[in-house]
């Protein structure tokens, strides 16, 4: 449930999920999560007024409870120009636990509180030629977050180093990209209050149409200098982050005709000169109803820690209408690595006035043996055929093969 004033937003929401793994702890309920955002500007100035409280409970008595409140306020003078723009602001964030203590050490600490301050400096410049049709757009984000000490989180249940938990609900990193490079924070999530003192460099070039309506191209460019170490962790098992700097991150967007448009992501460690991750996207659609979606994923496995996973996987989709309410769909999502498909199917839809049917022929990697499987037999293969009928204006059968359909090929909804 949501109710919108006009300068706050009131949202509660009750929330439980069924676990389909068999290798992942169970998922928290949050019962309720109850958030009160506020929004406020006076002219350029403007301030946030987060807030946040969520009950935590597990259907796994093993495992850490309680309630937790969040708040994030923030204060940003926003001042543009058409050649550039300066965006000051400065920020408190806090964490307050009551924690059950069934699951507890008694040494543990059941109500801790965290609080820290921030300041973040964007600004940046934009340089045209030709008319405007090419721009140079430099920009720098300097982030100072104070570091608090979260050791009343770390190891609060009993067992050894592996097996004592944190006190973690709903955190987890950020995966690094370019647009990371000027986020506030590196944990998504309630739980941590990173603590940072960098300043993050950046340089885009865009390629604009005649018109200056639409960006043909667009190259980003850019790096994190840190200042000190990152102390504050995820696990009581992360050390603290010591490069000086981040990895050099790029994308690449392009839009060759109306109707394809590439884009990429590229990690790149100078000092190893290794590609650690790159994501590489095609897309085509026309006003035939015609789509086509390939994307290629890489991620380079960390060797020393083992928190990384290698990851080399091709991923293809594809809708084509014959005829006038005909069109065939499908998808193979492909390990390159294990060379074995992850999820595969083939089916079609009828479109008429009145109704509206769907079949799918599918075979997809059960999910529970994803990660042990190291072979390609067929035994641990789900399959399935799926049938749909939406009766327009009346019922449906469910919108299972819709969602999936919605999900793996780029806009089928439309």
């Amino acid at each position: 449930m949501g109710y919108h004033l006009d300068n706050w937003t009131v949202n509660a929401r009750l929330q439980s999920f069924q676990n389909l793994l068999l290798d992942v702890p169970p998922a928290y309920r949050q019962l309720p999560r109850i958030q009160a955002n506020g929004r406020y500007h006076w002219g350029n100035l403007g301030m946030r007024l987060n807030n946040e409280w969520v009950k935590f409970t597990n259907e796994d008595s093993a495992y850490i409870t309680g309630q937790r409140a969040f708040a994030d306020y923030a204060v940003e003078w926003n001042q543009q120009w058409l050649w550039g723009f300066v965006r000051p602001k400065f920020g408190v964030q806090a964490i307050a636990y009551e924690l059950d203590r069934e699951q507890l050490l008694p040494s543990a600490n059941p109500d801790p509180t965290l609080s820290a301050s921030y300041f973040g400096l964007d600004t940046g410049l934009i340089f045209e030629r030709d008319g405007g049709r090419q721009t140079l757009e430099p920009r720098l984000f300097y982030l100072y977050r104070d570091h608090t000490d979260h050791s009343d989180l770390y190891s609060v249940t009993p067992g050894d180093n592996t097996t004592s938990q944190d006190v973690n609900f709903d955190t987890t990193v950020l995966t690094f990209s370019y647009d990371q490079l000027f986020r506030d924070r590196r944990f998504a999530g309630g739980d941590r209050l990173g603590d940072a003192d960098q300043l993050s460099i950046g340089i885009t070039s865009r390629w604009l149409s005649s018109d200056l309506s639409t960006t043909l191209m667009a190259v980003s460019v850019g790096q994190v200098v840190y200042f000190r170490d990152r102390e504050v962790s995820l696990t009581h098992n992360d050390s603290a982050q010591t490069i000086e700097e981040s990895d050099l991150a790029t994308k690449i967007t392009a839009r060759v005709s109306d109707s394809l448009q590439l884009r990429s992501d590229f990690l790149y460690n100078p000092e190893a000169d290794q590609l650690m991750r790159a994501a590489a996207g095609l897309e085509y659609s026309d006003d035939a109803r015609r789509r086509l979606r390939v994307d290629y994923r890489y991620v380079r496995e960390d060797e020393i820690e083992r928190s990384t996973l290698a990851v080399d996987q091709l991923d293809t989709a594809f809708a084509l209408p014959f005829g006038e309410q005909w069109q065939i769909v499908g998808r193979l999502f492909y390990d390159l690595d294990q060379k074995r498909e992850l999820d595969a199917f083939i089916g079609f839809e009828y479109d008429d006035c009145c109704y509206r049917l769907r079949v799918l022929a599918r075979r997809w990697l059960d999910s529970k043996l994803a990660i042990a499987l190291d072979n390609d037999d067929r035994r641990f293969y789900d399959d399935g055929i799926f049938l749909e009928i939406d009766l327009k204006g009346l019922a449906s059968s469910g919108n299972r093969v819709q969602k999936l359909l919605t999900e793996t090929i780029p806009g089928f909804r439309e």
